[in-house]
Formats: C-alpha cells, structure tokens, sequence
C-alpha cells in the first residue's frame, strides 16, 4: 500500500503558498458579508447529524473579517471560526473582485465542537470533511506539539469499485465518502490512517528533518496520532494553514521539508482497529 502511495513521488508535500486554507478568527461583532454561490448550494451542518441546505447559486451571508482573503491556486480555501460560538465556517474556490464583492464555488457551515465527521451529504474535502479538520496550524508547531491526526492525500486513492474489489470499504468508517480515481489493486482507500513506525529514534528524525522544526514536530506527531487520508492531489502531500494566515518562516516550515524521510518509515495502520472506528 505504501508503495502505491508513493508512486509517483517518494516524498511528501506540503505547500502552504497555494491550496492550503486561510485561517480567520471571527466574534459576533464581525460584520456578516453575502457570498455568491456561483452554482452549489450552503451546505449547513452545524447540528452534526443532519444536513440543511440552501437554494442553488443563492447568497450565503458569511462572517469575514475585513482582512480575509482566499487562499491562491484554484481550490481558493479560506476558514473562519467564530470564536464567541464555536462556528467553523469554510468556502472553497473564493474569489473577491475589485469592488469587494465576494463569490465561491462552496459554503459550509460546522462546529468545531463537533465530532470532526458531518453528516451524510457534507461535500466539501473527497472524504467529507471540513477545511479546519487536520489542519497543522504555525502555533502547534511552536509549542512542539500537534496533538491531533493530520491529514493527507496522494494521486490515487481508491475508487470504491477498486476499494470493494479488494475486499476494502469504498471509505474507512466514521469517514463516509471518497473522491479516490485509483484503479490500481493496492491503492488505498480514503480515511485510512497512515503512520511513521514506533521504533524510528528522534535522533533519526531530526537527522531526517535537518533541523527544521516543523518536520520534527510533524514526524513526532505522525507517530502518535499518525494522519488520515482525506483527498486526491497531484502527488503526496500534507495539509497545514495557509502563508497569509500562519507567516511561515523556512526555518520552521518548507515545501520540501519532509523529503529526506525514508519511505519505509511509513506504515499503513489496520483500519479494523478499535480507534478509527465511529464511537
């Protein structure tokens, strides 16, 4: 499964210049700022356990601080938490004009008091997730410490035509869809859990690392919440807040930083497993 994984690249990304969300703080004083859907409609799932939808194309009205902006690239990403309610509210593929006007291809409305799994019809990342699930933020890696799972994606998870072929769920439990396009019979099914072997010594690591925090902190994480698959890209890659909002500095986290990490540190994690099972 690893070598399907990395297939076509033997290393693992993570480029926070482009398709990786900014992240905003809001209160109830923030001032609420219509959004234009240009095609889906607001996907509400704030209760976490039904879904409420809006009209097609219709107007989401958004908290956004003055300074918000979507993340570069096409996948135009962009969190807001409201902090005076716990709201996570997410957009993908926003574009603000000249006059200020806001547009985005999809909004969503969550909590991040919630279970981390939205309800069935949650469309937003392939395994249907919100934008903030799994994300490193600059202050994790800081403290030196992530403190939860992360998140992942390759070029090739599963179909679920492949996944079921091979005897595996189309997406692993409590996660409960897939946006997988691989055929191949080893590719992995979205929501599995990959991980760095127990026995590697931190001493191997920062080697690994050549002193770049960030990469420390994240291969010390991957061995003790280790990360979930939860997307397609162009190749592997983690997820971590966008530049606008985290200011990354080289010298804690880079594009390349986990290249040197030996392939077969990695390790697939039995998705039978008690832990990544919906409570």
């Amino acid at each position: 499964m690893m070598n399907a994984f990395f297939k076509s690249d033997n290393w693992i990304g993570t480029d926070t210049s482009q398709y990786a969300p900014n992240v905003y703080w809001a209160s109830n004083n923030t001032p609420l700022v219509p959004v234009q859907l240009r095609e889906y409609r607001f996907r509400d799932a704030i209760s976490d356990v039904e879904i409420s939808y809006g009209e097609l194309a219709g107007i989401v009205q958004m908290p956004l601080p003055a300074e918000a902006r979507p993340a570069p690239g096409t996948d135009g990403q962009l969190v807001v938490v409201n902090v005076d309610t716990g709201e996570e509210w997410g957009l993908n593929e926003g574009h603000v004009d000249s006059q200020g006007n806001w547009s985005a291809g999809g909004v969503y409305r969550y909590s991040i008091e919630n279970s981390g799994i939205p309800p069935e019809g949650f469309g937003q990342r392939g395994a249907g997730i919100g934008q903030l699930a799994g994300i490193v933020r600059r202050c994790e890696v800081e403290r030196g410490q992530i403190r939860h799972a992360v998140t992942l994606a390759y070029d090739y998870p599963c179909t679920p035509e492949t996944c079921r072929r091979n005897g595996w769920p189309a997406a692993v439990p409590p996660f409960r869809k897939t946006d997988g396009k691989g055929d191949a019979e080893f590719d992995i099914p979205e929501g599995a859990r990959i991980a760095i072997r127990p026995e590697v010594a931190q001493e191997e690591i920062s080697k690994a690392c050549a002193g770049i925090k960030g990469c420390v902190v994240w291969a010390l994480n991957m061995q003790e919440y280790g990360g979930f698959i939860v997307d397609n890209s162009g190749h592997p890659k983690t997820y971590a807040e966008g530049d606008a909002t985290a200011n990354w500095d080289p010298s804690v986290w880079t594009e390349d930083m986990l290249r040197n990490i030996p392939t077969d540190w990695y390790v697939v994690i039995d998705w039978n497993h008690p832990s990544t099972k919906a409570k």
